[in-house]
């Protein structure tokens, strides 16, 4: 890599995947600098993923590193071989590095994964009212950023026909996600069918709960438990306990109405799940057909399908899981390097 990568990482919160993330993007990236803001909290207290000032605080004491890094070099280089890389370029702040590299005539470029925004109307911050700001505020940011990585065509195409970005700039490189947990293979399966989500309104968790307390619709999860990885007050479980009880569901199902990657349901078939998922979003590019409902009745006949497969080491939807974790592990492990490539290309 020829290029000077300055890593802009996201806060580190026990309950995400940030920790991991930090992890392995300063492994397969090796960036120059790492760029690391002042923890005001670890925990979500206010918010669903990540909390409203905790995210802020940090990222607000990442700018100041921003502009040491930025002042630093910019007497030795115009830095057109600099790359500002952000695990989530939804930073507000990201156009005084703009202001920066415009005010002193660098051409560095500034690039990084996309997450969501008030494009997406099941969003949380779109539900908590920020899109009336939001459009405006994202329209300028995407003609800041040169490059923005996204995991899914589906996440693409509701970028592009939502906001004003050029299609040219939004590369669907995938999103990273390694399985590093062969410790835990030996835990002996159970009957439990999880919800790994958050309990938030996008995610749907009454269907959840509808069908635990109603089985007569469905029979043959009758003696099966119902675990959610969240409870009703927001605490989560440690990440620790989340594996170990993924390791021991059968089922996983997701009911969400927002999803552009969704690195639960890749957590699950890779901890030996059958996934159950809705027949939208970023799932019908991941996941076969045969496991993707489009309503009630075939979300139950699936589910039927897939007590069968525990059943029968032999059910056909044992190659069709195996297809679909090895393409979810593929698609995770080539991220960095697909980012990389697009970087290089500067």
């Amino acid at each position: 890599m020829n290029k000077t990568i300055i890593n802009i990482p996201l806060e580190p919160l026990p309950q995400r995947y940030t920790i991991e993330w930090r992890t392995w993007f300063e492994k397969y990236m090796k960036p120059a600098a790492t760029i690391d803001g002042k923890t005001l909290t670890d925990k979500i207290e206010t918010g669903a993923f990540l909390d409203i000032c905790g995210t802020n605080y940090f990222k607000a004491s990442q700018l100041q590193g921003i502009s040491q890094i930025v002042h630093a070099l910019k007497e030795v280089s115009n830095m057109q071989d600099v790359v500002f890389f952000f695990h989530d370029v939804w930073f507000p702040g990201i156009e005084m590095l703009a202001y920066m590299r415009d005010g002193l005539n660098l051409k560095f470029k500034i690039v990084g994964c996309l997450h969501a925004g008030t494009y997406d109307k099941f969003d949380y911050i779109t539900s908590k009212g920020m899109g009336y700001w939001g459009k405006d505020i994202e329209n300028g940011w995407f003609r800041i950023i040169d490059a923005v990585f996204v995991a899914t065509e589906w996440h693409k195409r509701q970028l592009i026909h939502s906001r004003d970005v050029d299609p040219n700039k939004v590369h669907v490189t995938g999103f990273p996600i390694f399985y590093e947990h062969d410790n835990m293979q030996s835990i002996q399966k159970e009957n439990i069918v999880v919800l790994p989500n958050r309990l938030t309104v996008d995610k749907n968790p009454q269907v959840f709960e509808f069908i635990k307390n109603n089985l007569d619709f469905c029979s043959v999860l009758k003696d099966w438990k119902f675990v959610t990885t969240f409870s009703e007050d927001g605490t989560f479980m440690t990440k620790d306990e989340y594996w170990k009880l993924l390791h021991q569901a059968k089922i996983m199902i997701s009911f969400a109405d927002h999803e552009n990657w969704g690195i639960s349901c890749q957590e699950a078939l890779f901890a030996g799940c059958f996934i159950i998922v809705p027949n939208k979003l970023s799932y019908v590019e991941l996941y076969n057909p045969i496991i993707r409902y489009n309503n009630f009745h075939d979300l139950i006949s699936i589910i039927e399908k897939v007590v069968s497969a525990w059943e029968d080491p032999q059910h056909p939807l044992w190659k069709l899981r195996y297809r679909d974790t090895s393409y979810a592990l593929y698609r995770g492990t080539r991220a960095i390097p697909n980012m990389l490539k697009i970087m290089e290309a500067f």
